[in-house]
């Protein structure tokens, strides 16, 4: 396996854990605001563009996950 799928799988992982972490933010019965709720749906979307973001440009900053909202 090479370093950048090394990389591509860490980032996964990690990706993968904190979509679960927020899957309750997408649920209708949240009690976030229809605005939080926005914001989480951006920040759930950010995580699942982080490989395609890394392999467009693989630097070692583009592996960090996005800030949450």
């Amino acid at each position: 396996m090479s370093e950048q799928e090394d990389v591509l799988n860490a980032i996964r992982f990690e990706r993968d854990k904190k979509l679960k972490e927020s899957d309750w933010t997408q649920v209708a019965d949240s009690p976030l605001s229809n605005e939080e709720k926005q914001l989480w749906a951006e920040y759930r979307q950010k995580l699942r563009d982080m490989t395609k973001v890394y392999l467009e440009n693989p630097i070692e900053e583009n592996t960090y996950c996005p800030d949450i909202p």
